[in-house]
């Protein structure tokens, strides 16, 4: 049963015969009213602390648990960041490859191309070689019959010259 500091004042007891003196039980009790009024005051006052305590405690655990939710999703955003990037240098890497594969081919094929003109040109070179040659060849024998006509010519002259006349 709880009392008061109130109720402990006003209470009130029987006289008996031989009893405790009124006074001192009356100063007692004074007494003991108000240290229940400072204990109950002191109890109301750590009542009120505890309660604060308490809303200050649970706004602390939803903050933690905020942060938490927070950390996690930065965890989450980092990790599918990170995987994008992977994803988009694997990407990069593949069509670099595809453009290095696709540019040596071009190369070989340009390669080819050159040796093959290359080979026309010493084809023709051969050609013209020849062709020229035999050009030399039939004009130094048209030359070689032109001098032989006129060394002809001049030798039936000089013997026409030299054969008298009847």
């Amino acid at each position: 049963m709880k009392f008061t500091a109130m109720e402990v004042l006003q209470q009130k007891f029987k006289t008996a015969f031989k009893g405790y003196k009124i006074d001192e039980v009356r100063a007692f009790l004074e007494l003991v009213a108000k240290d229940m009024e400072e204990i109950i005051t002191e109890n109301n006052f750590l009542k009120d602390e505890l309660s604060r305590k308490e809303v200050g405690l649970n706004e602390f655990k939803e903050r933690e648990e905020n942060l938490k939710q927070t950390l996690l999703m930065a965890q989450k955003v980092t990790e599918d960041i990170k995987n994008n990037a992977l994803k988009e240098a694997q990407m990069i890497i593949f069509q670099a490859e595809l453009q290095s594969e696709k540019l040596s081919k071009e190369t070989k094929q340009k390669i080819e191309n050159f040796y093959r003109e290359i080979e026309e040109i010493k084809r023709q070179k051969i050609l013209f070689t020849a062709s020229f040659k035999a050009l030399l060849d039939a004009h130094s024998k048209m030359l070689q019959i032109s001098e032989y006509e006129q060394n002809k010519d001049k030798k039936k002259q000089l013997d026409d010259e030299s054969k008298p006349l009847i």
